[in-house]
């Protein structure tokens, strides 16, 4: 041990941790360090003192007397010469702290620069509805007549119109009863033309069952007629039943529905 050295003994019981007292410039005074004392006396196992130099210390007070050698208590001395920290944990932390004092700096900057920008926001709505597809047939009821003879005809002129908001075409399909079997359906005779009755262009003749204008399918088929939105046309209607009619037509009677069927034209060619 090196001349002028303090030296201070401390009694600790075999083998167990006790407080030390060491002298080291950053504690301003005496502090505690625990360790593990030597436990058969001979210094093989004593911690030495540079050793302390890595232990967690924290300030305490004195150690307190009153252990003596009559309780099977070791001697150990202890060198209270100052300890050097090492000086890399404090040059990490330095280190850690300019690196979050920078991460900081920056992020307020960021912030600072987001709110200086300037900002404007308009919004814009959008309304949507859909067109319509309206037919109408007039008048609802075409025709109703009895007594009829051989040789007896008749007309109704039938206005169609369009008043939806789209262009539409449409095409008329029948179908007539025979519920007595005497078939007076394919006896009386029926021709459909344009314009008002008498009518001008012919657009179907033949018997009254099975009556047709166009195609109900969907597309454009032949024969098809179309109106644009807000439009009408009339059509002239006229029946006959042919002079050569014989008595096994007496008293027969058969009711027809004329079906006007119209879909849209625009995306459906």
């Amino acid at each position: 041990m090196p001349a002028g050295t303090a030296v201070q003994d401390i009694r600790a019981w075999p083998g167990t941790k006790v407080p030390v007292p060491v002298a080291h410039p950053s504690a301003g005074g005496l502090v505690r360090l625990w360790g593990e004392m030597d436990p058969t006396g001979d210094g093989t196992n004593a911690i030495p003192p540079s050793r302390f130099s890595s232990v967690d210390i924290a300030p305490r007070s004195p150690v307190p007397a009153g252990r003596t050698s009559a309780e099977v208590a070791r001697v150990m001395q202890i060198q209270t010469q100052a300890v050097t920290p090492d000086p890399l944990p404090r040059r990490r932390r330095r280190r850690l702290l300019a690196v979050l004092l920078g991460l900081a700096v920056a992020t307020t900057g960021a912030g600072v620069f987001s709110l200086a920008v300037f900002t404007s926001s308009q919004a814009s709505t959008g309304a949507f509805t859909t067109g319509t597809i309206v037919l109408g047939v007039n008048p609802a009821t075409m025709f109703t007549v009895a007594g009829i003879l051989p040789g007896d005809s008749g007309s109704q002129t039938v206005t169609v119109s369009n008043t939806g908001t789209g262009a539409l075409r449409y095409a008329m399909s029948s179908v007539s009863t025979n519920a007595d079997t005497k078939n007076l359906r394919s006896q009386l005779q029926l021709t459909v033309k344009t314009g008002a009755c008498a009518g001008t262009t012919s657009v179907y003749s033949g018997t009254l069952n099975g009556a047709a204008i166009g195609d109900p399918t969907q597309g454009a088929q032949a024969g098809d007629r179309t109106l644009a939105s807000g439009t009408n046309e009339q059509l002239c209607f006229a029946w006959s039943l042919p002079l050569a009619t014989g008595d096994a037509f007496q008293g027969a009677t058969t009711t027809t529905t004329f079906t006007f069927a119209a879909e849209q034209t625009q995306n459906n060619p």
